[in-house]
């Protein structure tokens, strides 16, 4: 079984949220998806860019988060006929397409929304595999990245996809320069990322 995930340092939790608000907040990395209505598809990526920044946007929070949530209420479930192995491929191909949606994002192409579906898709079978026990720990081990793992308990699937997604974003992110003012330098670095890890053939 799962252990329980060990606390994230204050200084580190800290750092991820500022990396995940920065690219919230970076003009190719901001969804405007978010304002209009909801879907399904855009549900999870709007509430997960929402909770990175929290601490600057509570007000946008309240007047969207009640909406997202009851589209993800809704949501179908799918977790049949795979083999445990499968799954854990599952888990490995959630984290690569949440990282390259990121990405996508701050390259300014329009593929970060395609790249979520599939990790949002992946995830919540992959996330509802383990909790009803279908993945063996050494397929788990083996397949699922090691960030993942400690992100895998929660209140409810959506949550943990949103730790999970919001965890990526810190992990892809941490070596572009958010903060600085020329755009073109953050497309350049998040263009030769998107590119070394494939993620237009995902």
């Amino acid at each position: 079984m799962l252990s329980e995930p060990a606390t994230m340092p204050r200084s580190q939790g800290q750092a991820g949220k500022g990396r995940a608000a920065r690219l919230h907040n970076a003009p190719h990395g901001r969804d405007r998806r978010c304002g209009q209505t909801l879907t399904p598809a855009t549900g999870l990526y709007c509430l997960s860019t929402l909770m990175s920044a929290a601490s600057s946007q509570r007000g946008k929070m309240k007047k969207i988060i009640g909406p997202v949530i009851l589209v993800l209420a809704f949501l179908p479930m799918s977790t049949l006929g795979q083999t445990s192995q499968q799954y854990a491929l599952m888990g490995h191909k959630l984290w690569a397409a949440f990282e390259c949606a990121a990405l996508a994002d701050v390259a300014g192409t329009r593929e970060g929304q395609r790249l979520f579906d599939i990790g949002y898709t992946q995830g919540r079978v992959f996330v509802e595999a383990v909790q009803a026990g279908k993945v063996a720990e050494q397929d788990i081990n083996e397949k699922v990245p090691l960030a993942v793992l400690p992100l895998l308990h929660g209140p409810t699937v959506d949550f943990i996809l949103g730790r999970i997604f919001e965890a990526a974003i810190d992990d892809v992110t941490k070596d572009i320069p958010l903060n600085e003012p020329d755009e073109n330098e953050k497309k350049i670095v998040a263009q030769s990322k998107y590119a070394k890890m494939n993620c237009s053939l995902m």
